[in-house]
């Protein structure tokens, strides 16, 4: 899994810059013997570059840090004083799927899971710019299991991204015509998903996600605050071309939707240096669309109202003087269709464990 927050754009915005300009500054001719010989200004003098960029990034921040603080209420949030931070995180990941469909009086029902998905990431952060590489120590061969996030939490605004696609699903096919079950293992299916999460943080003065999810704030205080949420999701969930058709009928199922809603979130502030935090916002589906095909037919989902989706988040961060350490994690359920038609009932979730130092 690879994560990238949008402000390690504007590090690497400001890198290409300041290189740019050493480039392009006129030589020094002072006589001496380095600067006849050729040598380009940016090899003779790195430190002073290095300390140009430092430079033009602080003054940046100072500006973000002053505009901030006339938008927050410092007595219950406040920016995390320490410069430089570095985060080492053991993520971890699943999905759950149960469907049920009907036709001519048969019920068949699909329950799968998906492997549990383990990735290591380090986080460095200067001043809440920050970049992250991370690794999957266990992957078994044949396994798809491609994920791609970009989170960005901000104290008013915030986003998440995800592509996903594995076929790391294990489950059973229930049939009532036949009264029998059939196991399914990995290999079998592929799912494949775009989807992306926005929110709004009403009371954004004295409430801060960033505190809960990313560690660049600190909530001194607890407070809440009401959240409007907008997501929208593509999926493509069918069989792998193995050979294996024939077993589970070829079935592919295609949907999207788009979702609007409002909830609330907490950050509990319990013995000084305890956060506790707990949101759920709850999404009505204002367009859904989808297809389930087979080999003998293309049948259009048909959908009820309302058709949900539901992020809960929950994080648990204790701050010591020089560092701090947690846990959080976010859940995405979707539970979308018509049981005597088709309905799809989706969870996926995300968890890590985490420690962090501040330098």
């Amino acid at each position: 899994m690879y994560r990238i927050t949008k402000k390690s754009i504007l590090v690497v915005s400001l890198i290409c810059f300041t290189l740019n300009v050493g480039a392009q500054a006129p030589a020094d001719t002072s006589g001496s013997a380095s600067q006849q010989s050729g040598t380009p200004e940016s090899t003779r003098h790195p430190k002073k570059h290095i300390q140009i960029l430092k430079t033009l990034v602080d003054k940046v921040l100072d500006l973000r840090d002053s505009n901030s603080i006339r938008r927050t209420d410092t007595f219950y949030i406040q920016r995390l004083p320490n410069r430089l931070r570095i985060k080492i995180n053991t993520n971890f990941s699943g999905e759950k799927f149960d469907i049920v469909s009907t036709e001519d009086n048969v019920r068949s029902e699909v329950n799968l899971t998906s492997r549990r998905s383990t990735s290591i990431s380090l986080n460095l952060s200067y001043r809440g710019l920050g970049v992250a590489f991370s690794f999957r120590p266990f992957k078994g061969s044949g396994q798809k299991n491609l994920e791609f996030n970009v989170n960005a939490y901000g104290n008013r605004l915030g986003a998440d991204f995800l592509y996903m696609k594995q076929n790391t699903y294990s489950g059973s096919l229930y049939n009532s015509d036949l009264d029998e079950s059939s196991g399914i293992s990995d290999g079998m299916l592929l799912h494949e998903t775009i989807s992306a999460n926005f929110y709004y943080v009403f009371n954004s003065r004295r409430f801060s996600y960033p505190a809960a999810f990313s560690q660049s704030w600190i909530q001194k205080k607890s407070s809440g605050s009401i959240i409007a949420g907008l997501s929208y999701q593509w999926s493509r969930f069918g069989t792998e071309d193995k050979g294996i058709e024939a077993d589970i009928d070829n079935g592919t199922i295609k949907h999207q939707y788009l979702g609007i809603g409002a909830g609330y979130g907490y950050n509990l502030i319990l013995f000084k240096n305890w956060l506790f935090h707990l949101s759920l916002l709850p999404e009505c589906l204002v367009y859904a669309h989808g297809t389930a095909s087979n080999n003998t037919k293309n049948q259009r989902m048909s959908y009820r109202f309302p058709d949900f989706y539901l992020v809960s988040r929950f994080a648990v961060v204790h701050h010591f003087r020089h560092f701090f350490t947690g846990l959080s994690a976010v859940l995405y359920t979707t539970d979308i269709g018509n049981k005597y038609i088709i309905n799809i009932k989706n969870t996926k979730w995300r968890a890590k464990f985490f420690i962090g130092f501040k330098i």
